[in-house]
Protein backbone atom coordinates (compact mmCIF):
# COMPACT_ATOMS: atom_id res chain seq x y z
CA UNK A 1 0.00 0.00 0.00
CA UNK A 2 1.57 3.08 -1.00
CA UNK A 3 1.53 6.23 1.49
CA UNK A 4 -0.78 8.23 -0.25
CA UNK A 5 -3.01 5.53 -0.20
CA UNK A 6 -2.50 4.72 3.57
CA UNK A 7 -3.38 8.54 4.27
CA UNK A 8 -6.55 8.39 2.17
CA UNK A 9 -7.71 5.78 4.61
CA UNK A 10 -6.38 6.21 7.78
CA UNK A 11 -7.77 10.05 7.42
CA UNK A 12 -10.95 9.85 5.62
CA UNK A 13 -13.90 10.73 8.59
CA UNK A 14 -15.46 7.51 7.80
CA UNK A 15 -13.01 4.97 9.32
CA UNK A 16 -15.33 3.25 11.44
CA UNK A 17 -17.27 1.80 8.34
CA UNK A 18 -14.18 -0.13 6.92
CA UNK A 19 -13.83 -4.09 7.28
CA UNK A 20 -12.60 -5.09 10.67
CA UNK A 21 -9.51 -7.11 8.65
CA UNK A 22 -8.77 -3.97 6.61
CA UNK A 23 -8.73 -1.55 10.14
CA UNK A 24 -6.09 -4.43 11.73
CA UNK A 25 -3.91 -4.38 8.57
CA UNK A 26 -3.82 -0.01 8.95
CA UNK A 27 -3.01 -0.99 12.30
CA UNK A 28 0.52 -1.68 11.43
CA UNK A 29 1.00 0.95 8.29
CA UNK A 30 0.16 3.63 11.00
CA UNK A 31 4.29 3.88 11.78
CA UNK A 32 5.40 4.71 8.34
CA UNK A 33 3.66 7.89 8.44
CA UNK A 34 3.31 8.77 12.18
CA UNK A 35 6.32 11.50 11.80
CA UNK A 36 4.86 13.45 8.97
CA UNK A 37 1.57 14.04 10.10
CA UNK A 38 1.11 17.33 12.22
CA UNK A 39 -1.04 16.01 15.21
CA UNK A 40 -3.51 18.70 16.59
CA UNK A 41 -3.14 17.03 20.08
CA UNK A 42 -0.88 14.55 22.10
CA UNK A 43 -2.19 11.93 25.11
CA UNK A 44 -1.42 9.57 27.36
CA UNK A 45 -3.34 6.14 28.45
CA UNK A 46 -3.08 4.09 31.05
CA UNK A 47 -4.91 0.52 30.59
CA UNK A 48 -5.36 -1.95 32.86
CA UNK A 49 -7.92 -5.05 32.85
CA UNK A 50 -8.77 -8.45 34.03
CA UNK A 51 -8.33 -8.77 30.05
CA UNK A 52 -6.32 -9.05 27.45
CA UNK A 53 -6.54 -5.29 25.83
CA UNK A 54 -3.69 -5.38 22.65
CA UNK A 55 -7.00 -5.51 20.19
CA UNK A 56 -8.93 -3.03 21.59
CA UNK A 57 -5.46 -0.80 22.26
CA UNK A 58 -4.46 -1.16 18.67
CA UNK A 59 -8.23 -0.08 17.50
CA UNK A 60 -7.96 3.19 19.91
CA UNK A 61 -4.75 3.97 18.76
CA UNK A 62 -6.03 4.02 14.85
CA UNK A 63 -9.14 5.68 15.34
CA UNK A 64 -7.26 8.44 17.69
CA UNK A 65 -4.92 8.34 14.99
CA UNK A 66 -7.70 9.10 12.68
CA UNK A 67 -8.68 12.35 14.37
CA UNK A 68 -5.40 13.41 14.02
CA UNK A 69 -4.69 12.62 17.83
CA UNK A 70 -1.02 11.42 18.87
CA UNK A 71 -1.72 8.77 21.45
CA UNK A 72 1.02 7.01 23.75
CA UNK A 73 -0.87 3.88 25.21
CA UNK A 74 0.60 2.28 28.38
CA UNK A 75 -0.54 -1.04 28.51
CA UNK A 76 -0.53 -3.41 32.20
CA UNK A 77 -0.04 -7.18 31.91
CA UNK A 78 -3.02 -9.71 31.67
CA UNK A 79 -4.75 -9.21 34.62
CA UNK A 80 -3.01 -6.20 36.61
CA UNK A 81 -6.28 -4.52 37.52
CA UNK A 82 -6.53 -7.59 40.34
CA UNK A 83 -3.39 -6.49 41.92
CA UNK A 84 -3.60 -2.66 41.40
CA UNK A 85 -7.55 -2.93 42.81
CA UNK A 86 -5.55 -4.19 46.35
CA UNK A 87 -2.33 -1.04 46.11
CA UNK A 88 -3.65 2.42 46.04
CA UNK A 89 0.12 3.30 46.75
CA UNK A 90 0.96 1.52 43.01
CA UNK A 91 3.06 3.42 40.52
CA UNK A 92 0.10 2.56 38.00
CA UNK A 93 -2.43 5.46 40.32
CA UNK A 94 0.00 7.71 40.30
CA UNK A 95 0.65 7.45 36.53
CA UNK A 96 0.17 11.55 34.94
CA UNK A 97 -1.65 10.16 32.23
CA UNK A 98 -4.94 12.36 30.62
CA UNK A 99 -7.05 8.89 30.39
CA UNK A 100 -6.99 5.99 32.69
CA UNK A 101 -8.85 2.73 31.15
CA UNK A 102 -9.87 -0.06 33.52
CA UNK A 103 -11.73 -2.80 32.72
CA UNK A 104 -12.95 -5.33 35.00
CA UNK A 105 -14.21 -8.35 35.34
CA UNK A 106 -17.42 -8.47 36.58
CA UNK A 107 -16.58 -10.24 40.02
CA UNK A 108 -15.16 -6.87 40.60
CA UNK A 109 -17.91 -4.97 40.35
CA UNK A 110 -19.19 -6.49 43.88
CA UNK A 111 -16.50 -3.69 46.03
CA UNK A 112 -17.76 -0.41 43.99
CA UNK A 113 -17.60 2.19 46.58
CA UNK A 114 -20.71 4.14 47.52
CA UNK A 115 -21.21 7.21 45.76
CA UNK A 116 -20.84 9.16 48.55
CA UNK A 117 -17.78 7.60 49.84
CA UNK A 118 -14.94 10.27 50.57
CA UNK A 119 -11.49 8.97 48.94
CA UNK A 120 -10.17 8.36 53.25
CA UNK A 121 -13.21 5.98 53.11
CA UNK A 122 -12.71 4.04 50.12
CA UNK A 123 -8.64 3.81 51.07
CA UNK A 124 -9.59 1.87 54.32
CA UNK A 125 -12.16 -0.06 53.01
CA UNK A 126 -9.75 -1.06 50.21
CA UNK A 127 -7.40 -2.03 52.50
CA UNK A 128 -9.92 -4.04 54.53
CA UNK A 129 -10.80 -6.13 51.59
CA UNK A 130 -6.64 -6.83 50.70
Amino acid sequence: MGNKKIDNILLNPQLYSTDLLDLQNLSSEIKKIESSLNFNKEITIDTSSDYTLTFLEEMLHLFLFNRKIKSKINSSSFGSLNFFIRDPDNKFWKSKSDITLLIPSARKLNFLPDISDDINLIKKKSKKRC
